[in-house]
């Protein structure tokens, strides 16, 4: 079978178990349907700078900022759907329309979990030979098999309701552009993935090192080291790095609020390793996105 071909056959295959996914509209689901739908109203009925100070609904925001301009993008298509849902004050509105709606939403993204797949299994294919009974057999069916049709995150998405499979995807993206030796790309899609959610974190040192390793250090012959090239962790670091003096400022100026309990910021839920660390990553968060709202430099 050619390339095409078995590209042909993959997307087939990926339509058919989105039908499949489909029979799932009317399933369970969590309460993590309210949490986006909340997050949905706040993005598109509330200024930038009063998304993550809103708190009507128990469940505010507190993914990064690319994830809450996600729910900005998505919230424009629930206007067609139902225009009720974007209501900050209609808390645990479900009417069909907004059920399918936030469900079609999950199997669409997934585009972007199955595009990863076929990346990866087209990297393995050039950087691991074939091996055993059956050297003709190919990684994108095997690939599909372990990760697009994962029963695990079959249920965490389509029936208790979450975006992991997109966010899979980009991390699976990532891996793929870093092993073709596309740095710059892998480098800046990773760095999308921590700023879509932050649970990814502890990725990075692997990422990190095996940039450093691979894409930043130039050896000779005998495995010495001659040049480093830092291009690929700027990139890595391209939408953090932003951050990183707000982290320091923020850290001096809101530590006594924290230790008083005056901060409102509902913090505790952000990250399980500690309140502080929430805290700082929240305040962080916040005072990027006034400065953008107010175009202001993030570098004074």
């Amino acid at each position: 079978m050619t390339i095409t071909g078995e590209t042909r056959s993959f997307w087939t295959c990926v339509l058919l178990v989105s039908v499949v996914k489909l029979l799932m509209l009317k399933s369970y689901r969590s309460t993590d349907f309210e949490v986006h739908r909340n997050w949905l109203a706040i993005t598109h009925s509330l200024p930038l700078e009063k998304w993550y100070y809103e708190s009507t609904s128990e469940w505010t925001l507190d993914y990064p900022p690319l994830f809450a301009y996600f729910e900005w993008i998505l919230s424009y298509g629930a206007l067609v759907f139902d225009p009720k849902m974007l209501d900050v004050q209609n808390l645990n509105y479900a009417s069909p329309m907004t059920i399918l709606y936030q469900k079609l939403t999950v199997i669409v993204t997934d585009v972007i979990l199955a595009y990863g797949v076929l990346e990866c299994s087209k990297v393995m294919s050039l950087i691991i030979p074939k091996t055993g009974t059956n050297p003709k057999s190919n990684y994108a069916t095997e690939l599909f098999g372990l990760i697009f049709i994962n029963g695990g995150l079959f249920m965490v998405d389509h029936i208790h309701f979450q975006y992991n499979g997109f966010l899979f995807g980009i991390l699976m993206l990532s891996i793929a552009r870093i092993s073709k030796g596309k740095c710059f790309q892998g480098a800046f899609l990773f760095a999308s993935l921590l700023s879509l959610k932050h649970i990814f974190l502890y990725i990075a040192p692997a990422i990190g090192i095996y940039l450093l390793r691979t894409c930043c250090i130039t050896t000779d012959r005998r495995g010495v080291p001659r040049a480093i090239n830092f291009g690929p962790l700027f990139a890595f670091g391209g939408l953090l790095g932003a951050w990183l003096q707000l982290l320091l400022d923020h850290f001096i100026s809101t530590f006594p609020k924290f230790c008083n309990g005056c901060f409102r910021l509902n913090v505790d839920f952000l990250m399980p390793t500690g309140h502080l660390i929430s805290g700082l990553a929240i305040t962080l968060w916040i005072s990027y996105l006034d400065m953008v709202s107010r175009n202001e430099p993030l570098v004074s």
